[in-house]
């Protein structure tokens, strides 16, 4: 049974410093997996280290000087305490990120990712994509065109070179953007934690990023090229999120805790000090030496 009650105490303080590291990683707004790691374990060795002294102090093999033992006692529950009101935010934090605020954010945050993957698709005559308003435009322009000159070849010279023009040569698209959208989909599927901050601040301004240059290139070949046709200049569909993605993760009213939130801290909590409270002899003062659980009951160590 002692065994038992320290595995529980131990499963219990890992499962409460995780979920603080990751909840205080939400707060970041950059790849912080180091910073979770270097979190967790500060909070872990400082709590561990904590309960195992008050651990020993009620253990009548590890104390020889019961009064001394008794102050010990007492400041490691301080500390403990102290430690728990440190962190609990951060574990609530995440509970209720992972399990309210999460269902708002992710949704959006697909959208933002269909809406890049629409603007840069290869697929043809795909709804929103760049390449499938360039083969209009070039349609129209040669129609334009077809107006001054009607030999075949010159037009097809004049549609290429407007293609090539709209696409920047191929530049269009920037470099990466097929693995970065396939980055951004796995990130948000999985809710990774320590790096979703991250990709909530990029698909807040890369979307937009991207959609200019895209009408800034149409609207400057356009002027150029055919200016009674700016008007027509490449406009994608971006939704603008008021307030932010990232803002969303952060900013929230600490009374949006849930009951969740409340019932998993009570539930750690009582893993992690049931072993002390059941271990303690509380009918006497300072460690206890434990002959038998059937026999003559504890006996006050000397």
């Amino acid at each position: 049974m002692k065994i038992f009650m320290r595995v529980l105490w131990i499963l219990g303080l890992v499962a409460w410093t995780v979920c603080f590291a990751l909840g205080f990683n939400y707060g970041e707004n950059s790849s912080s997996f180091l910073v979770s790691v270097l979190v967790f374990v500060a909070v872990l060795g400082v709590m561990a280290t904590d309960l195992i002294i008050l651990h020993n102090q009620i253990d009548p093999d590890s104390v020889n000087d019961k009064s001394k033992a008794r102050v010990k006692e007492i400041a490691s529950l301080i500390v403990y305490f102290a430690m728990v009101g440190v962190t609990v935010v951060g574990v609530a934090r995440f509970v209720t990120i992972q399990t309210q605020v999460k269902s708002e954010i992710a949704p959006l945050a697909k959208l933002a990712i269909d809406e890049v993957h629409a603007m840069f698709t290869i697929e043809e005559n795909s709804t929103n994509s760049y390449l499938t308003y360039v083969d209009e435009m070039a349609e129209r322009y040669r129609a334009y065109k077809a107006k001054g000159y009607h030999d075949k070849g010159t037009l097809d010279t004049y549609t290429a070179d407007f293609i090539d023009q709209m696409k920047q040569n191929g530049l269009y698209r920037p470099i990466g953007i097929d693995d970065k959208i396939a980055e951004y989909d796995y990130r948000v599927l999985n809710w990774l934690p320590w790096n979703i901050a991250e990709t909530l601040v990029e698909l807040d301004t890369n979307p937009q990023k991207w959609a200019k240059s895209l009408t800034d290139l149409s609207e400057s070949v356009l002027a150029e090229e055919w200016p009674e046709a700016v008007g027509d200049k490449y406009v994608p569909t971006v939704t603008v999120h008021y307030p932010s993605l990232y803002s969303r993760l952060t900013n929230y009213s600490q009374s949006n805790f849930g009951v969740l939130s409340i019932v998993l801290i009570v539930i750690l909590q009582l893993m992690i000090l049931i072993p002390y409270v059941w271990q303690k002899d509380w009918s006497v003062s300072g460690p206890v030496e434990y002959k038998s659980r059937t026999g003559r009951g504890p006996k006050v160590s000397k």
